[in-house]
This record gives C-alpha cells, structure tokens and sequence, in this order.
C-alpha cells in the first residue's frame, strides 16, 4: 500500500498512456531483409560506415497517372536505392516528364503505388514494402522482392498545403514576440502551440495523440523547474509571496526512464540487426520517433542508433583524402591495412595545446582514426592516444587562458593550475568590445574553443574518453537547446539567486504600476531585502568581471529600480548569448566539421556528460572479479589476485581514477563501465629479475594488461601500487 501512496499521479498517467501506446503496435513495423541479422553490442560499434560502398537498390518502372494531362510518360525502369525519397527522385524525373518548354517552376509531384499515395516522407522502398505487406506487424522480406519490377505512378501535385504551414510559422513567431522569453523557443513549445508533433506524420494513425501526449507531458516534467519558478516569481510580483526567500522552489520530476517504452526500444533494437541498416534500412518510424520522441527509448538504444547511423551525417573528409603514409617496413598487410585507416602524430607533452591546432586543423575533419605518440616515449597505440586527449582537454582549464568562469579572480591573484568549479564549467563572458584582456587575445580564446570542439567531436568518433567537467548548461548549448535565465543558478547559484530576486522585483513593479489599488506602502514593496536598490551600489558592469561593460559607460552608470529590467536584460545576456556566442559558435562549428551536430539532439546533458567523460561511478566492488581476467601465473584463487582485489575494493573515488587512467590511458572508463571495457582489464604475473617486494607494477595500456609482482603481503602489494599510480602517470616508459 506504501508503494501505491508514493506512485505520482504523472507516473501513473505515463505509465497508462504507454500501455496504450503499445497496443499501437501495427504502427511500427519491423522490416527485416532477407539478408545476414547482426546481434550488436552497443559499445562495439565503428563510427564509420562498415557496410557495402553500394546500396540495395530496387528496379521502379515510373508511369504516369492515368488522367495526367501535364505531363509525359518516363517510359523506362530507374534504379532507386533504398535510401532514395520521392523528392530524390523528382529531381531526375521532373526534366524527362515535362513538354519541351513548360519545365520551368516549382517541381512537385505525387507518386502512388496501387491507388494509394506515397508518403513524401518516407523512402519508396519502405513505402514498397508496408503496402504489399499490408497488415503485418514486423515485415520479413521474400527474396523475390528484390527481382521485382515495381510500377509507381506519378502526377502533378496542384494543392496549397505550403501557405498553411508558412501561415502557422508567423502565428508561432507572434506568440515568442508576445512571450519574449527564450524557454518557449525550445521544440517542445513549439508541439504545444501548433497543436501538433512537427514532421511528416499521418494524424489519423491510433498512436499519434498518444506520442502527442507522452511529448507534452514530456516536456513539461523537464521544464518543471523553470515552470514552477516562473509561477513563484508571479506570486511575488502579486504580493501573495512577501519575501525572497519564499521564492525557492522544490520539485521532484518524475525520472526520465518512467517515458522509456520497453516495446519501442525492442522493436528498435530489433529492426538495428539488420544487416542493412547501417545502409538505410531504416523505417521512416524509427527517425520520425528518435528525432521527435528519444525519450521512448533506452540510452543504450540511442547510443547504437547513433553509432550506426552517424556516418550519413559525416560532413568532413570522409573519403580520407591521401596524404603522407603510415605503413612500415616489414609490415604485414593487415597492419599496413589499418594504418590507411588511421593516422599517426607525434606530440610533445610540453607543448600539447600547440601540438594539437595543426593536428586538428589538418585531420580534424576527416574520418580516419587519430592515434598519438608522445616525443621520447616508447608507448604507442590506444593508451597514448587516451592520454592525449585527457592531457589536452585537461590543459584546456588552465588558469589565464580566459576560456571559463572563475578564470578572472584567479588570475588576479596570480595563481597558477587549473579553473574548478563545483557546478562545471561554462565560457567566460566577452564583450563585443574586449579585443584582450590580463594578456589575453579573445581570438586566442575563440581559437580554443574551437580546438576543444574539434576534440570533442574527436573523441565521439574515435571513442576517446576525455578529462573536461562541463557544466549541465554547456551541454545544454551543444545540444542546441535555448538558454534563459533559469540556467544561470545550475552553473553559478549565486548570480542565479540574486539575478532571479531582481527579476522578480520587476514584475513586482510592473505590476504594481498597472494594479488599480493603491499600495499602502510602495517603498517597502519595491525593497530589496528591506534596502533601497541604490543602495547596493551596483554598476551596469558584469559582477566579478569590471572590465566588461553592460552598456558603454557602464561602470559610471548604477542599477536603479527605473533601470533594473534593463540591467537584469543586459546581465542574462552577457551571460548566456552575446557574451559568449563566438566561443561557443566556435565550438560548434568545429564538431559541424566532422559530422551534424543536430544528430546529438537525441541526447540529454547527462547522457553527452557519460558519452565524453565516461563513467562516473568507477566500478561496483561485488562485480569487480567479473570483469577482470587472469592470465600467464594467475588465477581467481592466486593469493596476490586475492590481495589485489581488496586493495581495489578499497580504494576511494581519486585512487580508482587514478588506476583507470594508470591501466588504460583514460581518466574514465568507457560507457558501460568496467563490463564493456575492451580488451577486457588482465592481470598477469610479472616476471621479476631482483627482489620480488623492490618491483612495481607496470602496464599495457593498449591491451589493458596489468604485470603484478606476486608480493609477500598486501600491505606491501599497496604500497608499491599506489607509487606506481603516482608516478608512472604522465608517461609511458614502464614496462
């Protein structure tokens, strides 16, 4: 009975409208070819295409409608791949079809199999298939399929549908010029206004309110705080809340996987077995719902979605464009193989910024898989790589290099190291008139950004992990999504609470104004904590940052309560837009180099945090000895194993990283932890030439070897692992 008292009314409505959803279940049908079924593992998946360089194709005989008048007749077969959409095929039609010299104008055709017209949105493949499999709920292919000559009819399309949708997008854009507050620019608004999922999508299908609903409800439960806050700030302007401190706001949403549908992400899963998948056999269904409704399925899902289809985002040099070879002598034709795949750079671990511009800036773009070797070291291969990419991102959070918040007081005092913060980073503000600022060249700092983007767009497709604790609301950024003033308090809750106390006092103002009633006392109402405003002496410059000036003049000019809804304006954006907008522009436009950024949308910000950073929490101390294999003297029972277990057992959150980043380059382990890490971690006895207990353990970060010394106690065992993680990190001469 307790368990029912707790359910949340929101779980229980998702949770029935889900079931309702799966009883849709004809509405998605699986599409299996009759070629080879792959069962994959999520975090096995090349980034590049591995299927064949030609896609399936079909033979289609195009006629034309039998009361086209307009139009001629093709009169042939025309090959059509199985990724081709009728809009594809227009192209090629349209100039074969028209009278010589009425060619001219818009093209739009309708095409229509067996009297029923084919969705603009979906390929003619999948449009094929579902027709002639009518009533099937999963589609396995015959394979006459293939052999068969497919006749589509074709006429002109003459309807107006284009003005309603022109029309619906200036009444939006009126109600955002209404509203002015960037939250509502987020899609899921955008569902909420038009009354509809965006897309191409069949409103009569029994699952579309449904997913219409789950979208809403969706949306509002991520948007709960900023709901809930923007309610309490209109409370206080009304004068139902009296103090700020009332304006604090609790919620508890519902968690994300309460939307995840078991049945959608099974047919998913399912349908991404295919053999041709990877070379479009993808029903229009599985986009149309990855791209609008990603929270029906698992993160795993996603994340194979993603993998397997990232390739036809590539927007760089994926033809992996010549250039000087890596092939050694002596090398057999399957190394000499892989290294056309790959690319090799030789970095110095001093300069590791100004090594990787030219790196990035030559290779960045192209698909071929970067591997590094540090000057002097005699380590080669993944572990050096990892190490790369840690050591790069790490020293892009070096004081002094005006990249993050927090970069400025810091500086001042002259300390050296590194920018922490508590809630992650988030670009430090520039104005548009700071050309430089303590020594540093604000197109330094844009070039870094986009250095740091072209790692991160790097390490999604190369799977490297990196050593950068970005705030929730960067990530936010890289997903496209808008930022407001309820972001402000998740990076920096100081400004946040203070910035969102002034907003409030506007309102209270603006209220006050337009409110028949008079007020009693006016002054006390419109004080802050039981101050006159002028009394804060704050200027229009940025808090922390005086050099950046909210208006010209602006550390002449005070915050008064006339202009604090200009200050308040100016303040959330220096924070979130303008002043960091070329920083960030930068970063994307550096991933937009290698492959669509938008293909990340499926993603939340927790889920890009994983996917970049790795797992957090190190490893589960009951399942250690699951995932660790023991070879060459060793085994489960050996009484070093046995040691050396418990010290890992043992070990805090810092020694765990630290040995991660000791065995395998990375200061994380990969998604899915210590389970998917490959080769799997092993532990191998280690031949030792002088005394056993005088040895330290060494590593091959490559193939995640661990050479262990068999030692007579454990405490010494401890002691020479811990030396081992302090100094053997940082290079690669162990051996």
């Amino acid at each position: 009975m307790s368990n029912e008292s707790s359910t949340k009314p929101l779980e229980i409505l998702v949770e029935k409208l889900l079931d309702a959803l799966h009883m849709s279940y004809d509405s998605f049908p699986v599409i299996l070819s009759d070629h080879e079924q792959f069962d994959r593992e999520s975090t096995m998946i090349p980034l590049r295409h591995s299927g064949t360089e030609e896609s399936e194709s079909l033979d289609i005989k195009f006629v034309k409608a039998r009361r086209e008048k307009e139009l001629q007749g093709y009169g042939g077969v025309l090959p059509v791949t199985i990724l081709s959409k009728p809009d594809e095929i227009e192209e090629v039609l349209w100039p074969k079809i028209c009278y010589p010299g009425k060619g001219q104008g818009s093209s739009r055709l309708v095409f229509s199999y067996k009297g029923t017209q084919l969705k603009p949105s979906a390929t003619f493949f999948e449009s094929l298939v579902c027709l002639m499999y009518e009533g099937q709920s999963d589609i396995i292919i015959d394979e006459s399929f293939w052999d068969e000559e497919h006749k589509i009819s074709y006429k002109k399309d003459k309807s107006k549908e284009i003005s309603s949708v022109s029309s619906s997008n200036t009444n939006l854009s009126s109600v955002y010029e209404k509203l002015g507050q960037s939250l509502l620019k987020d899609p899921f608004f955008d569902t909420i206004f038009l009354g509809k999922i965006p897309g191409d999508v069949d409103e009569s299908d029994p699952s579309y309110g449904l997913l219409f609903t789950l979208r809403v409800l969706e949306g509002l439960n991520r948007f709960s705080y900023q709901l809930s806050m923007d309610e309490k700030i209109r409370l206080f302007a009304e004068s139902c809340l009296r103090d700020f401190d009332d304006l604090k706001v609790t919620i508890s949403p519902i968690p994300q996987l309460q939307f995840m549908s078991s049945l959608m992400t099974n047919k998913l899963e399912l349908q991404m077995k295919d053999s041709l998948f990877e070379d479009g056999l993808i029903p229009s269904w599985c986009i149309y719902l990855v791209e609008t409704c990603p929270f029906l399925f698992s993160f795993n899902a996603r994340w194979k979605y993603f993998c397997l289809t990232l390739h036809r985002s590539f927007t760089g040099d994926n033809t992996g464009a010549p250039d000087e070879p890596d092939e050694e002598d002596g090398a057999s034709d399957a190394q000499n193989e892989a290294a056309k795949k790959t690319k090799k750079y030789k970095v110095t671990r001093g300069n590791i910024l100004e090594n990787a511009v030219p790196m990035m800036a030559k290779h960045g773009s192209s698909t071929k898989t970067i591997e590094v070797v540090f000057e002097g070291e005699v380590g080669t291969g993944r572990g050096p790589t990892l190490e790369f990419y840690s050591t790069a991102t790490h020293e892009l959070q070096r004081f002094g290099i005006g990249m993050w918040r927090g970069d400025n007081a810091r500086k001042a005092e002259g300390e050296t190291g590194f920018v922490h913060s508590k809630f992650g980073l988030f670009p430090q503000p520039w104005s548009s008139v700071m050309t430089s600022s303590r020594g540093v060249e604000f197109s330094d700092v844009v070039q870094k950004f986009k250095l740091l983007g072209h790692i991160v767009a790097r390490a999604i497709l190369d799977g490297r992990i990196l050593d950068i604790p970005l705030s929730k609301t960067f990530y936010k950024i890289m997903l496209e999504r808008e930022l407001d003033i309820y972001d402000i308090p998740s990076f920096d809750p100081e400004l946040g609470k203070t910035i969102l106390e002034f907003q409030a006092l506007v309102k209270r103002k603006k209220f006050l104004e337009t409110c028949s009633e008079n007020t009693s006392n006016p002054s006390a109402a419109l004080s802050y904590k039981n101050m006159r405003l002028e009394d804060l002496c704050l200027d229009f410059t940025l808090p922390g940052n005086p050099e950046f000036e909210l208006v010209p003049g602006g550390s002449e000019k005070m915050v008064t309560l006339d202009n604090l809804e200009e200050y308040v304006h100016l303040l959330v954006d220096a924070t979130l837009k303008s002043g960091i907008a070329k920083q960030m522009e930068a970063f994307k436009s550096a991933i937009n180099e290698v492959f669509a950024l938008k293909t990340l949308r499926m993603f939340n910000e927790e889920e890009m945090e994983r996917i970049l950073c790795g797992e957090q929490d190190a490893w589960a101390s009951s399942k250690l000895a699951d995932h660790i294999e023991f070879e060459h003297g060793y085994d489960a029972h050996s009484p070093p194993v046995v040691n050396f277990l418990e010290i890992l057992r043992e070990f805090g959150r810092e020694e765990q990283r630290a040995f991660i980043q000791f065995t395998t380059g990375a200061p994380q382990l990969p998604l899915g932890g210590l389970a998917s890490l490959d080769p799997k971690l092993t532990v191998v006895r280690k031949q030792c030439d002088c005394g056993v207990d005088s040895e330290l353990p060494s590593v091959n970060t490559c193939r995640h070897f661990i050479k262990l010394p068999p030692y007579s106690s454990k405490e010494i065992m401890r002691e020479r692992l811990k030396y081992a993680l302090a100094e053997g990190l940082g290079s690669f001469h162990l051996s």
